[in-house]
């Protein structure tokens, strides 16, 4: 195994030492000042050694050891060189590409290369799982992304020189059911916020630091990992937004800040002034367990969440609604008020109309509702 090593110059190595081989020390350059790039680059790198597809007392280049024909590359080297690319991914992100990408490799012939996986290879990995249909179509989708990337970014060619192929396009996978997003009906946030306690972990006024929090989201609609990072720096109560930064499209967006925001983050500055003598602000965190707290973990806020949902909701509701539920509530929420699909996604920063339509989508039970009123109103 390899120690990671960051030199003088701020570009990172590894360091291979064996009792047995002279020079004892060996070591690899991997061409990148990023710690996470290096990191990720180095467990692939370390499980090539042990494999003992890659020495690098032979050679320091450990895509060139395994493969000797330049861009003609084995999947297991372009799993490595793919993984690496991914640098503004949330490790989360990246190891579910790991853990999806080397179920696969597993399931080829050893030493297959990147252009030599076909089609069948790909539909008998999916169908060979215990997943559910929602999972098959999981794994197609890290597949296809890594694919894509091999040929129009890794460079990654077959023996002729022509781009690797995709093999999942026109996979024939089950049909995924069809899910409206688990949006929070208005009354039952009421029903939420008034579950959470009074006394303990509570601002000044006896709120609980989760209220802030929920009220806010169903109308900011922001992903966990949004609200958790979230800093006063980004907030401008002048213009009345605030700036959103998310690694999951590698996107900012900004957000308006409506009333009901504004009067949240007007408890939380009143709980920071009472605790600790002064307004928050800079680069501290704007939803916190207490003024004092760090930043709040995306898990812990989900956990306590769902602990007062089960506490307020019926059991078939508390079933299904999550912290991530907030965020589809204000979707929901914009196109019940008839807004379009366009100014929604404009403002939850969807990467595609597609998602945004979904929420469209949930107005059907209004319209069938509506529309069978109308109807029934008529003398006919």
């Amino acid at each position: 195994m390899s120690s990671l090593v960051k030199s003088k110059s701020g570009q990172y190595y590894l360091q291979f030492y064996r009792d047995d081989r002279r020079p004892k020390r060996r070591q690899v350059p991997l061409k990148t000042s990023s710690k996470r790039t290096a990191t990720r680059v180095r467990s692939h790198v370390d499980e090539l050694f042990l494999r003992g597809e890659f020495d690098p007392w032979e050679t320091t280049d450990f895509v060139a050891a395994t493969e000797p024909d330049g861009n003609v590359v084995g999947y297991d080297a372009a799993v490595v060189l793919f993984l690496a690319s991914r640098g503004g991914r949330s490790e989360r992100t990246v190891e579910s590409y790991r853990n999806t990408l080397r179920s696969l490799g597993r399931s080829l012939p050893k030493g297959a290369r990147a252009h030599e996986v076909t089609r069948d290879d790909v539909l008998r990995w999916v169908r060979s799982g215990r997943g559910n249909v929602t999972t098959q179509h999981s794994m197609a989708r890290h597949a296809s992304v890594f694919f894509r990337w091999a040929a129009e970014e890794g460079g990654i060619t077959d023996n002729t020189g022509r781009p690797v192929e995709n093999p999942t396009r026109n996979l024939r996978l089950p049909p995924m059911p069809r899910k409206s997003p688990k949006w929070i009906r208005p009354e039952e946030v009421r029903l939420i916020l008034e579950a959470l306690p009074t006394t303990g972990q509570a601002t000044t006024d006896g709120t609980h630091w989760l209220y802030p929090i929920i009220r806010s989201n169903v109308v900011l609609g922001l992903r966990a990992s949004e609200v958790c990072r979230l800093v006063w720096r980004e907030v401008d109560l002048e213009l009345g937004e605030l700036a959103v930064f998310t690694t999951k499209g590698h996107s900012e967006r900004v957000v308006p800040v409506s009333s009901v925001v504004r009067q949240e983050l007007g408890r939380i500055r009143s709980w920071s002034r009472s605790e600790c003598g002064r307004e928050p602000g800079g680069d501290e965190h704007v939803f916190r367990t207490s003024p004092e707290a760090g930043r709040l973990c995306p898990r812990y806020l989900s956990r306590q969440f769902k602990r007062y949902v089960r506490a307020a909701l019926p059991e078939h509701r508390a079933r299904v609604v999550n912290f991530h539920s907030t965020r589809h509530s204000a979707a929901s929420y914009l196109a019940q008020a008839g807004k379009t699909a366009e100014l929604i996604r404009e403002y939850m920063g969807h990467a595609s109309v597609a998602t945004t339509y979904k929420y469209v989508h949930l107005e059907r039970e209004a319209v069938h509702k509506e529309s069978v009123g109308v109807f029934d109103r008529l003398a006919l």
